[in-house]
């Protein structure tokens, strides 16, 4: 370690030296190049006709280049120029006096037309001390990083000796330790497989017969786990009885033959000869092995039983009991007396030449299934369990559950089957019944779901119509009569009312209340609907249309028969929207015979409205028109629709007590005919509530919605009849400000749901305040609160949004007139 160190200073001390001696050569070369240029300049500037600018470039030259001082002689040696650089600092001083800055005087001659003219002296500083001193500390450091590392090498040599002796030793006991562990491990292997062999169950107790060992094999036999077994904890619990004295046994050694009967998991009772041991072997002192004799005890039994007594319990059991043998061409022994109840079958008819087969009666889709799983039972030896449905001979479709064993001789060869037929069909029925009602709870909660959802989505739309809907209502006010504009903005407002009444259909479906009906003309509806149709089907749609004019009217929800026209055409669209076609919707009263049967539906006598609307597009096959009406059922690619489109127009068609067929077949388009029930009472004329007188105010009134477009809207309506009005879009500051100037406001206006308050709260806080102000709660939707819950709690009126103009109007001008009535009474 020591040479090392040694070795590595003295490479260090020679690279240091020849560091230092080639930079001083360099730096010497360097100065004397550098006298040369100054010499070269000097001579060109024929310093006798220009020495000032010689001397100011001399004593530039002497600061930059570390110069004691500078002379320029001529050939007499007589200075001719000396300059003297600024003195240096004490400390370089010191550094000078101590020659650790030398000095060097490097001249240079001056030729002037290659005529020597003088000469060049400087007395140069070399302050490649400070150099030196830098390489020195550098060179250090690198001495220092190589000792580290030569350390570090040494260390990690050491490490790794000591780690290759450590895991040597490991190793070692490792093997020590893997050949002790597959020293038991076959030990136990051994032991397990020994107990694993034997077929009975065995176990080992201490002397209070408490369990400390259980045989895997009790749940073959029993049905138990080890863990349920081991639970009982005593072999008592498990065999029902004490089985030996412990004296006796201690006495004796071991006990045979005892006969025990055990019942299984399943409830099935198993009987065993248990052989008794003590032994000595940890945590248990007695050994116990049960050989299963069940089924030589069943033997045994069945023979000592006399035929009558078998057939007197077979003819007690609930289902049919048989035997036939397998060896004599399946041949019935005898069946019993169920035979007949359960097949409608008497015995006589079934048998031919002693044989008796019931199996050609078994459904033909069941048939092979039940014969396989027979030869299947006999070839393994195994009992079998199928289900299967049976022709009755009068009663239809019945469900059997037939259990049976085979039986075999000494040799292996099958003998015959016991076995015994349940009759399951009302328990088939109940399921079926049970499968039913399951799925139509899912199809019920999904529609749950889905109102819950529509709900919601309706809260926010209803906003967005409100300003659709005001505004448009708003501009029929101010429009004249005469202007094509007002034609346009009728239009709108009339697609907003049909929107507004869609919004009162999904809210009404959402809370799962009753639509209601009102004579309808539905040819206006059917026309308004393709107008708006046309717009958004491309052109290569062609859609022709037959309105009879003598339609009549039918009792029916306007919203919710535009709904149907809309699904039925949207989907005609969708079966023609790559290849075009022709969409055709036609309208016309039909008189209908009783007892008259239209596509499969018998219909009563009467006037009908009949409704078709027909697609030249793709068709549908007979499997497809069997289940169009199913909720959730669709044809359409993912994402594009629901498949409630269908199952909704149905659904509204039986709601009006009409009917809906469909004829299609694959490639000849389809064809949707709808019959309405129509009446006599005839649909009242809509009036449009812009040509009408609308009652106007100028009383002061509260306006409170946290939406900014809805209150914009019914702040302009209020102003519009003339009200002044105080807007409000925060419910706590409008509540401050009516606390404050209570008797400032004639009437409250507030929305339902609001942050940080509802409408019902503030309808409450006002109140504290006033007693008497009138207050109108408006709402688009709301699962907190009803027209009726409003009406309970004493608000004066319940709005539904989005507001119609002449209605509020109306609302707002009879709650004022009476405040004001009832002022005068006081």
């Amino acid at each position: 370690m020591r040479f090392i160190f040694l070795k590595t200073l003295i490479v260090f001390a020679a690279g240091f030296c020849l560091f230092i001696f080639l930079y001083h050569q360099h730096q010497v070369q360097n100065t004397q190049n550098a006298v040369k240029e100054h010499a070269r300049i000097v001579a060109g500037s024929v310093w006798d006709l220009n020495p000032q600018a010689s001397g100011e470039y001399l004593r530039a030259v002497a600061m930059n280049n570390h110069y004691e001082y500078i002379v320029v002689e001529d050939v007499d040696g007589k200075e001719f120029i000396k300059v003297h650089p600024p003195e240096i600092n004490a400390f370089e001083k010191k550094l000078v006096s101590l020659k650790l800055i030398p000095r060097k005087t490097v001249s240079a001659d001056i030729f002037y037309d290659e005529e020597l003219i003088g000469k060049v002296k400087a007395r140069w500083l070399d302050k490649s001390v400070y150099v030196y001193a830098y390489a020195f500390l550098v060179a250090m450091l690198l001495f220092v990083v190589v000792q580290l590392y030569s350390r570090i090498l040494n260390a990690k040599k050491t490490l790794e000796k000591k780690v290759d002796e450590r895991t040597r030793n490991l190793i070692q006991k490792t093997e020590e330790l893997q050949a002790a562990q597959e020293e038991l491990r076959y030990s136990e292997e051994l032991h397990r497989v020994t107990i694993g062999s034997i077929s009975d169950p065995v176990f080992i107790t201490d002397d209070n017969r408490n369990f400390t060992y259980i045989g895997a094999n009790v749940s073959h036999r029993l049905g138990y786990s080890v863990d349920e077994v081991r639970a009982m904890g005593n072999i008592k619990a498990l065999v029902g009885r004490r089985l030996f004295e412990l004296e006796a046994l201690k006495r004796s050694g071991e006990i045979r033959n005892i006969e025990s009967r055990i019942t299984g998991k399943d409830g099935t009772k198993h009987i065993f000869l248990t052989n008794i041991k003590y032994v000595s072997i940890k945590n248990g002192t007695i050994l116990y092995t049960f050989h299963e004799i069940s089924d030589l005890k069943t033997a045994y039994d069945a023979q000592a039983e006399s035929e009558k007594s078998y057939r007197t319990l077979a003819e007690n059991l609930p289902g049919l009991v048989y035997r036939v043998f397998l060896n004599e061409n399946n041949r019935i022994q005898f069946f019993n007396h169920m035979l007949e109840p359960m097949t409608g079958y008497r015995e006589a008819e079934l048998t031919r030449d002693t044989v008796c087969s019931v199996g050609f009666k078994i459904v033909p889709e069941d048939r092979e299934r039940i014969a396989s799983g027979i030869q299947r039972a006999i070839a393994e030896k195994k009992p079998f369990d199928m289900e299967y449905a049976f022709l009755h001979k009068s009663d239809g479709l019945k469900y059997f559950h037939e259990r049976g064993r085979p039986v075999f001789d000494e040799a292996g060869n099958p003998l015959y089957i016991d076995g015994v037929i349940f009759d399951i069909t009302k328990n088939k029925e109940a399921i079926y019944k049970h499968q039913e009602l399951e799925n139509q709870l899912r199809q019920a909660q999904k529609l749950e779901a889905l109102g819950a959802l529509a709900g919601g989505i309706t809260h926010d739309f209803n906003n967005i119509l409100t300003s659709i809907y005001g505004y448009s209502q708003l501009a029929l006010l101010e429009m004249p009569d005469d202007s094509k504009v007002r034609t346009y903005l009728k239009d709108m407002h009339d697609a907003a009312d049909r929107a507004r009444e869609l919004v009162k259909q999904i809210l009404t479906f959402s809370r799962q209340e009753s639509q209601t009906q009102s004579p309808v003309n539905v040819g206006i509806i059917v026309k308004e609907a393709l107008k708006l149709l046309r717009a958004s089907i491309p052109s290569t749609i062609e859609i022709r249309q037959n309105i009879d004019r003598n339609c009549g009217s039918v009792l029916a929800n306007p919203t919710q028969i535009h709904q149907i026209l809309m699904n039925l055409c949207t989907n005609a669209y969708h079966a023609m929207r790559e290849t075009g076609g022709v969409l055709s919707v036609f309208l016309k009263p039909v008189d209908i015979a009783g007892g008259e049967v239209i596509n499969g539906i018998s219909f009563t006598a009467g006037p009908y409205l009949h409704l078709e609307v027909s697609d030249t597009g793709a068709g549908m096959s007979a499997e497809m028109l069997d289940r169009i009406f199913e909720p959730y059922f669709t044809t359409k690619a993912r994402g594009e629709g629901t498949g409630m489109g269908l199952s909704v127009v149905h659904g509204i068609v039986k709601t009006h007590g009409g009917n809906i067929t469909v004829n299609s077949e694959p490639g000849q388009g389809s064809a949707f005919h709808i019959y309405w029930p129509a009446i006599k009472q005839n649909a009242p004329v809509e009036k449009t509530e812009f040509t009408e007188s609308i009652p106007r105010g100028f009383e002061t009134i509260m306006l409170v919605d946290d939406e900014e477009p809805t209150l914009l809207v019914e702040e302009a309506i209020l102003k519009r009849l003339g009200y002044q009005v105080y807007s409000f879009s925060d419910p706590l500051r409008a509540l401050a400000y009516f606390q404050d100037r209570a008797d400032r406001f004639d009437l409250v206006v507030t929305d339902m749901t609001m942050p940080d308050m509802t409408g019902a709260d503030f309808f409450k806080r006002v109140r504290a305040h006033r007693n008497d102000i009138p207050v109108i709660l408006c709402t688009g939707y709301s699962e907190i609160i009803t027209e009726k819950a409003a009406e309970k709690i004493g608000i004066s009126a319940f709005v539904m949004k989005p507001i119609q103009i002449k209605d509020f109007a109306v609302i707002l001008r009879k709650l004022l007139d009476e405040a004001a009535g009832g002022k005068e009474a006081n």
